[in-house]
């Protein structure tokens, strides 16, 4: 029995380990998420709470991410109603609990993910930024949608894209930058065909 629970215990790190893991020739592009009309609402206090993490964060008009396998949603609550040493005294079990039974803390239902894809180290893609909205805030509602994807490039390029649908990854198209991933191969073999026939004809 204990063999087994030992095995069964080094089966699943290893699983954990491997699921971590980048293939050299890729690498992982992260979601950034920004409210962009979060100072409109002076009287509310934003948060994220995440599955496995964070335990809780508390948010401002800045960038933020969290942990690439997260899932995570935003909550609001009125400054009046916020003591964020208590919440920081929580334990994790406390803490899931204040998110999910307390009526003064609002969910906005809206499930955020740490990491937009894994693409070809070649890609200059580096960074993926979510611009949120807050749509609807009262006592009893709140609603927040994606609005606008934004792709940060390693040659300084920035590309948008619109949310069509809450649950679909908008695309951006292909990047200036990896353009000439496909055109300088093409270049190569077609001046290599010119050498080559150019010499057959000497």
């Amino acid at each position: 029995m204990i063999t087994f629970f030992i095995i069964t215990l080094i089966s699943l790190s290893i699983t954990t380990v491997y699921a971590d893991v980048i293939n050299p020739d890729q690498k992982q592009i992260d979601y950034y998420y920004q409210i962009i009309n979060i100072n409109d609402y002076p009287d509310y206090v934003f948060l994220i709470q995440g599955n496995p993490t964070p335990r809780f964060m508390v948010l401002n008009s800045s960038e933020f991410h969290f942990y690439k396998f997260s899932t995570v949603s935003i909550y609001a609550i009125r400054k009046s109603d916020f003591n964020q040493g208590a919440l920081e005294n929580m334990s994790d079990v406390e803490i899931r609990n204040y998110f999910t039974t307390n009526s003064e803390v609002m969910n906005s239902h809206l499930e955020l993910e740490g990491t937009y894809a894994t693409v070809e180290m070649y890609n200059s893609l580096e960074k993926v930024l979510v611009e949120l909205e807050i749509t609807n805030l009262n006592s009893t509602n709140f609603e927040i949608k994606k609005t606008r994807a934004k792709f940060y490039y390693s040659t300084g390029e920035i590309k948008t894209a619109n949310f069509q649908n809450q649950n679909t990854k908008p695309e951006p198209g292909t990047s200036v930058g990896d353009i000439w991933v496909y055109i300088l191969p093409i270049i190569a073999i077609i001046a290599i065909l010119l050498i080559v026939i150019r010499r057959r004809s000497y």
